[in-house]
């Protein structure tokens, strides 16, 4: 068979990867918080903090908030409890599984992460009852305080897009770590305008939606390995082109310069987002289940202007998965 161009590129890639593990045992790992040298990591990819700075990030998990816009609740006050009706999932069909052993044992559907879809009753704050929200639910995992905050303006404003890649990992192992994808699942993120990407160089909620879809894709490879599949790239292929299919990081384009967003209030947020989002009319999203990936929710005007669009345009659910969650003031 004759050497062809697909070939080499293929050849490329690999070499690449192999340098970048060479490079990853060569240099010492440094804490993205302290920058000390981190000890005993025994040479992970994924270890990007040190064992003095971890716990300082864990004291921000958010725990106990509202399910649909994920506002801190307070926990000396007895969450609000609504009907929420039959929601669907929005990752596996709802089809019952005969067999006792496959009861989501080894491949869990997201239901169990959403627990606003699986429950007739939610945890609901006072605006989301009064005010519906246009997107479904948001789902954050820290809330928006140091050191994170620290962090994240550090992948934003000083040029390491390589924290975007940590906290898309942290998102995939609390959110997506055992999720079954459908084939009307899409997952985007939300976009920036062109200018700003040339100043940047990169949109950081873009390379996190991207590392979420790469952890995805691992945790078929290890699955099957895990369970005795036969792993040949025969029959890991299919499952990972599924992934890959469900991904589309140009659904969301930015079509107008916005003033920042910092220090403004909900209602001059909207003002400032108003028409600057459009859709790739190239994609196809009718009755499609949309997540969307970003880096932090503040008072979800974002997600109010890219949800009404998405849904405007024929998408059925519209789902936020964010890092940080800034409490109210």
């Amino acid at each position: 068979m004759p050497y062809t161009f697909l070939d080499k590129h293929s050849m490329l890639k690999r070499m690449y990867s192999f340098a970048l593990r060479l490079v990853n045992v060569a240099l010492p790992k440094c804490c993205t918080l302290c920058h000390q040298t981190i000890k005993n990591h025994n040479h992970q990819t994924n270890i990007w903090l040190c064992k003095q700075c971890q716990p300082y990030l864990d004291t921000l998990r958010l725990n106990h908030a509202c399910e649909q816009c994920a506002i801190p609740l307070e926990e000396a006050n007895t969450p609000i409890k609504t009907a929420r009706g039959n929601n669907q999932s929005i990752y596996s069909e709802n089809k019952k599984d005969k067999s006792k052993d496959g009861e989501n044992k080894n491949n869990k559907s997201m239901n169990g992460a959403n627990k606003h879809s699986d429950s007739q009753h939610a945890a609901l704050c006072a605006s989301c009852l009064k005010f519906p929200p246009t997107y479904d639910a948001i789902k954050c995992l820290y809330l928006y305080g140091y050191p994170l905050d620290s962090i994240i303006n550090s992948c934003k404003e000083k040029n390491q897009p390589a924290i975007a890649q940590h906290l898309g990992h942290e998102l995939a192992n609390a959110f997506f770590k055992h999720t079954i994808l459908t084939s009307n699942t899409l997952i985007t993120s939300v976009p920036i305008h062109p200018t700003k990407w040339l100043s940047r160089q990169y949109n950081p909620a873009h390379i996190m939606a991207l590392s979420v879809i790469k952890s995805m894709i691992n945790n078929v490879k290890k699955s099957s390995v895990k369970n005795a599949i036969n792993s040949t790239q025969e029959k890991i292929a299919p499952l990972t082109k599924d992934i890959m299919r469900c991904y589309q990081p140009n659904l969301l384009i930015k079509n107008k310069i916005t003033h920042t967003q910092k220090g403004l209030s909900r209602k001059a947020r909207l003002k400032n987002l108003e028409h600057s989002m459009s859709i790739n009319r190239q994609k196809n999203i009718k009755d499609k289940h949309i997540i969307v990936i970003d880096d932090v929710v503040t008072t979800t005007a974002t997600a109010h202007i890219i949800s009404s669009l998405l849904k405007n345009n024929g998408a059925k659910t519209v789902i936020f998965y964010a890092v940080a969650r800034t409490p109210k003031s």
